[in-house]
Formats: C-alpha cells, structure tokens, sequence
C-alpha cells in the first residue's frame, strides 16, 4: 500500500481540522484527530523500511519491531 495523493490530502485535511479543534478547545476531537494523523505518520515511517501494514494492529507490531525495540523512538 503505497500512499496515494489522496491519503496525503486525508492526513492534511486531518492536521487542519485539529488546529481547528485546537482552536476552538474542542478537545474531544483533537484527540480522535491526533489518533489518525499519528497512524498516518507511522505508516509512513514503516514505508520507508520497506513495511505496509494493513490493519491498526500490523501498524502496532510493526513500528515496535522496526522503531522501538532497536531503540529509534525511545519508551519514556
């Protein structure tokens, strides 16, 4: 799965909508938004090891396999 022009818009449209939400402290919304545009970046670094997830679950396993366990993100 190779992000189309179309899931870049998607994952822009959900930056501006949670500024927007940021804006107007609604916060209920920012969380789901910042959910969606998290996974979106993740799936984006998972791209460049050569990885496409296509569940929220593969998403998981991967980025710990990939970024955390050799120490790339660090757990706090």
């Amino acid at each position: 799965m190779v992000e189309t022009s179309q899931e870049a818009e998607d994952s822009l449209s959900l930056i501006k909508k949670f500024r927007g939400d940021l804006v107007s402290e609604n916060y209920r919304e920012c969380v789901s938004a910042f959910f969606y545009i998290s996974e979106a970046m993740v799936k984006y670094m998972l791209t460049t090891k050569g990885c496409f997830p296509i569940s929220h679950e593969g998403t998981q396993v991967l980025l710990a396999q990939h970024f955390v366990k050799p120490g790339a993100i660090k757990i706090i």
